[in-house]
């Protein structure tokens, strides 16, 4: 998978809780992909979630503002 997470857009910051499983699992996506922190990792799932889960007409480009 070709890994493209620098791109120019706006970043939003957030403080989330999640359980101790998901905290590991961020870590292995952080470790095998080799990315600078969780934050890229969380970037890369949701875009992962993006590409098989949502149909083409929910995606965030087609949201209207």
């Amino acid at each position: 998978m070709e890994l493209k997470l620098r791109e120019w857009f706006w970043m939003v910051q957030a403080v989330i809780n999640i359980s101790e499983r998901a905290n590991r699992v961020l870590a292995v996506v952080k470790a095998k992909y080799g990315l600078n922190g969780k934050s890229q990792a969380i970037e890369l799932m949701a875009r992962e979630c993006e590409e098989r889960m949502l149909e083409p007409a929910l995606r965030p480009e087609h949201a209207k503002n």
